[in-house]
């Protein structure tokens, strides 16, 4: 899993790079869509909650829809990933 998510957040920098947005939230959705079911990340490891973590702040980040972008905010916060504090600013403003 974590492999696949890097490779999947590597690829969205990829298609970043080409500004190719839509292939860069296709990429990152297909990859973290499977985890927003689950309310919290204990089932997964260290490495593979860093790399969940990554892909959804730059999923959010290049969000075209501000709403989409507040709602992975929120599923950050609420699953305890990593970085959460600094997204919980984001959620505040």
């Amino acid at each position: 899993i974590g492999l696949r998510l890097e490779i999947a957040l590597q690829l969205a920098y990829v298609y970043k790079d080409q500004n190719n947005l839509e292939a860069l939230q296709d990429v990152l959705w297909d990859t973290c869509y499977p985890f927003f079911g689950e309310r919290d990340a204990l089932s997964l490891s260290v490495n593979e909650i860093y790399w969940l973590s990554r892909c959804l702040l730059v999923l959010a980040q290049y969000s075209s829809d501000k709403d989409v972008a507040h709602q992975i905010y929120t599923w950050m916060v609420d699953a305890q990933l990593p970085n959460a504090s600094l997204v919980q600013h984001y959620l505040e403003d």
